[in-house]
């Protein structure tokens, strides 16, 4: 199984990045690869800027521990398996995110590095913006 782990540090308060990340029907806010989503349940589907259509499932919104937990059940990408998670942390006078996201096949890290990391990064700058 391939992990991948990205942190990044955040000059917004832990409270303000975490409203942000459990607003799971608003990922578009703060993903902009993502167009637009709608919930139903505990299923979140996607509609990406290439076209493509992604469904996830949440599987938590703890807002105790300031961590979401959910996994992609459908994608373009030949996923057999997938389970994220983003956690937002103090850290110092503002916060830090973490990101951790698990996948099968291992073969599709090359593939999938480069856009996950991506996608972080333009997370982290969304996030870090009042």
């Amino acid at each position: 199984m391939a992990t991948l782990f990205m942190t990044s540090r955040l000059p917004v308060s832990v409270e303000q990045a975490w409203r942000r990340v459990a607003a799971v029907g608003q990922v578009h806010d703060i993903l902009p690869v993502v167009t637009s989503c709608s919930v139903e349940g505990d299923q979140r589907a996607c509609l990406l800027a290439n076209g493509a259509h992604l469904k996830e499932k949440i599987i938590s919104i703890d807002d105790d521990l300031k961590r979401l937990a959910y996994s992609v059940i459908d994608s373009p990408f030949g996923l057999e398996y997938h389970a994220a998670s983003m956690q937002i942390v103090a850290d110092g006078q503002g916060s830090r995110i973490n990101w951790t996201t698990d996948f099968k096949p291992d073969q599709l890290k090359e593939l999938l590095t480069p856009m996950l990391e991506q996608m972080f990064v333009q997370i982290s700058e969304r996030l870090s913006v009042e």
